[in-house]
């Protein structure tokens, strides 16, 4: 009974309104593919078969939301990192490598002055969020710094590091939603909501067995 269902009056009418919107929004694509795709809207509508709740999503579920706009932002690796706009220091390393941490300086350090890369390879708004992610990165003078010890060798901490910067930039790039507080319900929502229990309660009050037992 949970797995299948057949479209009564309600649903009906739910799916008629997804294929007329599915139809307008099809109507700039191929004759061929307009034809294929409404033919998978409608047979769910007037066949006498049952449906799962599954097969009957995937009906719908790919045309509703065709006319919105989907906003892409880029990849980590898609983010350039201008080498020539960024420092490195090394240093000795605590991280792994035997003997040879005490001999090399495979530790590294990216460091680059925030207000001079606005608006030359990080947009302003971007590095407005960068900063409210990762302030506690940013020392005295300004410099966002990345650093990284993980790998044995300078080369794959310097790499490390530039992965560390773009995938943090990729989160800054991120725009936050704008969401709209619930501020309650309104006073004329209220009165509807009292009259309507009122209304149920007496119908359900009318429901019960009167007995006179006179």
């Amino acid at each position: 009974m949970l797995g299948k269902f057949h479209l009564n009056q309600k649903a009906f009418s739910n799916a008629f309104v997804v294929y007329v919107r599915a139809s307008a929004a099809l109507s700039v694509k191929s004759s061929s593919q307009v034809s294929l795709r409404r033919e998978q809207i409608v047979c769910p509508l007037f066949s006498s078969r049952s449906y799962t709740h599954a097969a009957f999503r995937r009906s719908f579920s790919l045309h509703t939301h065709t006319d919105q706009e989907v906003h892409a932002y880029p990849k980590a690796k898609d983010i350039h990192i201008p080498l020539d706009k960024v420092t490195f220091s090394y240093a000795r390393s605590s991280g792994p490598g035997g003997q040879n941490v005490n001999k090399l300086n495979t530790k590294a350090e990216l460091r680059f002055l925030v207000q001079d890369a606005i608006d030359v390879w990080i947009p302003r708004a971007v590095a407005g969020r960068l900063l409210e992610l990762y302030g506690s990165r940013v020392n005295a003078n300004g410099e966002f710094i990345v650093v990284s010890q993980e790998h044995r060798t300078q080369n794959k901490n310097k790499e490390d590091c530039v992965h560390k910067l773009q995938h943090m930039l990729e989160e800054a790039y991120v725009e936050p939603k704008d969401r709209k507080m619930w501020t309650g319900i309104s006073d004329k929502t209220k009165v509807t909501r009292k009259d309507d229990k009122r209304h149920r309660s007496t119908i359900k009050e009318n429901r019960r067995a009167k007995f006179d037992y006179d």
